[in-house]
């Protein structure tokens, strides 16, 4: 099943992404795969038969960046280290152990992740937030955006339905059409909302896993007298 996801141009199954989207509520899903570890050249002098052998090994990893509502890739990066392998080619060793991390392959990994974490932060800053509708009762709404997603009390929603387009080849391409329904949040919890129709007519044509976007007021305009 990974393989549908790590092609060489990160093809993915867009039923799964929505799968992990919905387990872990989340908006983005990253994929990583590791395509290399493998044995580098050798450290130390054969002649020198006295010594411990060691050898360089390599470590490789993709790492792909999902927004589930569009089922887009937003971000991808290759990484790549080589670092000093102490251990004999054939040894198993626990990479949950200290013995592992202690060492200098070990750390050059920790470093890749290190940066990877940067880079994420640094990616996902420039994307925008949208949530999903999780349940509707009568003229109020349930969404996944909360206190951590930056919702506040009396923020002002609109609603997209989202009605996504099949290809002949099953794959999937996200269609969102702008509604004239608006809520604002009347109870905010810390990955959740509850949110109130603000029209004196009820919610028409609303349904679950509808997109849900903060409503950006424009400047006012004005002018001196």
């Amino acid at each position: 099943m990974l393989g549908l996801f790590f092609a060489q141009q990160f093809d993915y199954n867009s039923h799964l992404i929505d799968t992990l989207s919905r387990n872990s509520n989340s908006q983005y899903v990253l994929l990583s795969q590791i395509t290399d570890i493998s044995q580098g050249r050798k450290m130390n002098n054969d002649y020198a038969f006295w010594e411990r052998e060691a050898y360089m090994r390599n470590f490789k990893i993709d790492f792909a960046l999902f927004d589930s509502q569009t089922n887009d890739q937003v971000w991808s990066q290759h990484y790549s280290a080589e670092g000093i392998w102490p251990h004999k080619k054939t040894k198993i060793v626990n990479v949950n152990s200290e013995e592992f991390w202690r060492t200098d392959y070990g750390q050059k990994i920790q470093t890749i992740f290190n940066k990877v974490s940067q880079d994420l932060d640094s990616a996902v800053s420039c994307l925008t937030t949208s949530g999903k509708i999780l349940m509707i009762d009568s003229d109020r709404v349930v969404i996944n955006l909360g206190k951590s997603h930056g919702l506040e009390s009396g923020q002002l929603l609109s609603i997209l339905h989202r009605s996504n387009l099949t290809a002949a080849n099953g794959m999937q391409f996200a269609h969102h059409i702008q509604t004239i329904e608006q809520v604002v949040v009347e109870q905010v919890n810390a990955q959740s909302a509850i949110a109130r129709n603000i029209s004196a007519r009820p919610l028409s044509n609303i349904q679950l896993n509808d997109v849900i976007k903060v409503v950006v007021k424009e400047p006012e305009l004005f002018t001196l007298e």
